[in-house]
């Protein structure tokens, strides 16, 4: 039984995964992308604890988790470059972002969900 339709403005990070929330969830969905791929600027995104929790979710994160480098620790720098410290991370993950855009529109996909490429919302 279908829930509901949702319209979903902009295919980055935020709006993919709305999609496929309310696809999991049974809605009909469409995002509208205004440019004519989904955008992958940037290297990659330090994902941790919480951000697994969301991409497991959503059914991604065993993916997500092949193609990332796992982040043992983080250094800390004071005042003129001084070490501050060095504090171990718990399940914290550099995801390249075209890495994670690829597993979140193949996701989109096997859902359903429509994305409509160089559609700009007024």
């Amino acid at each position: 039984m279908m829930k509901g339709h949702a319209e979903i403005a902009g295919g980055g990070f935020g709006g993919l995964t709305a999609a496929i929330a309310l696809a999991t969830r049974g809605w009909t969905v469409r995002v509208h992308e205004r440019h004519e791929s989904l955008r992958t600027e940037g290297f990659a995104i330090s994902v941790h604890l919480n951000g697994l929790r969301v991409l497991d979710a959503l059914g991604i994160s065993s993916e997500v988790i092949a193609c990332s480098t796992r982040v043992l620790e983080q250094r800390r720098y004071g005042y003129q470059g001084v070490a501050a410290g060095i504090f171990p991370l718990k399940a914290t993950y550099r995801v390249p972002r075209q890495s994670l855009i690829s597993i979140m529109e193949a996701r989109a996909r096997s859902l359903g969900i429509d994305i409509q490429y160089g559609s700009q919302v007024l």
